[in-house]
């Protein structure tokens, strides 16, 4: 009898010992199955940036751009015909003789502050506050130094049209549309160029408009003398235009 007890208490004992070791190896393969399941997944993350920077590049190779040159607000004047892409625009262009005129006034005002009555203190300030009161004036007016002048320019097969604005469109009711900020950004397109999409078609004589002219790269080794004297053919070349922003409607409309 006391045999039997003896032997149920060995077996109790290295059964105890077996299932703890049980647990414990039970407990340490835990973790190595969980970092197996982590590296797995590693490769996930990186393949979901991948398809994100690629959609990023996807994107900007999708962009309008426009590679231009100089940049002048102008008004359209008139076209050719009705289908040509040559027409006439109003622009300010630096004038000479107003130039010219006001460095001559500007002289003159200096002049005249320079004699002012040296026993009256208050002579001196009121021509000097009279001289750039009328300054501010004449610069404040681009007419002061400009003139206009008309320009023919051509417009390329390919050129860009946009508007400030977005287009007007009507409703069943006959009410103006209130476009949505989803709605514009959806005719806005993919592009960081200024306003929206618009037609060459629409352009008409008033429109005040912001010209983009095509990039023009002085060539190598500069121009040749030969050619500096050749006036006639330099200006009677028509400036190349590669995009159009409409800015306002023509007057009177």
């Amino acid at each position: 009898m006391k045999n039997r007890i003896f032997a149920l208490l060995i077996v109790g004992l290295f059964g105890t010992a077996f299932l703890a070791a049980c647990d414990k190896k039970d407990d340490g393969a835990a973790p190595a199955k969980d970092d197996k399941a982590m590296k797995k997944d590693e490769p996930k993350k990186d393949d979901a940036k991948k398809d994100k920077d690629e959609k990023k590049k996807e994107d900007k190779k999708d962009e309008e751009k426009v590679v231009h040159g100089q940049v002048i607000d102008a008004k359209i004047k008139r076209f050719a015909s009705e289908s040509s892409k040559d027409f006439t625009i109003e622009m300010m262009v630096p004038d000479p003789k107003k130039m010219y005129a006001f460095q001559e006034w500007q002289a003159g005002q200096l002049r005249h502050i320079a004699g002012a009555n040296p026993r009256d203190p208050g002579d001196y300030a009121r021509r000097l506050v009279a001289y750039k009161t009328e300054l501010a004036k004449k610069q404040a007016n681009p007419m002061e130094f400009n003139s206009i002048q008309d320009v023919e320019v051509r417009a390329q097969d390919k050129v860009v049209v946009r508007s400030l604005y977005p287009p007007l469109e009507y409703d069943d009711k006959g009410n103006l549309k209130r476009w949505t900020t989803k709605e514009l950004a959806a005719l806005r397109g993919k592009t960081k160029l200024p306003g929206y999409p618009s037609e060459y078609e629409t352009l008409r004589p008033g429109h005040f408009v912001s010209v983009y002219f095509a990039k023009v790269e002085a060539p190598k080794g500069g121009i040749p003398k030969k050619k500096l004297d050749d006036d006639i053919a330099l200006v009677g070349a028509r400036p190349e235009v590669v995009m159009i922003v409409i800015k306002g409607e023509p007057m009177g409309r």
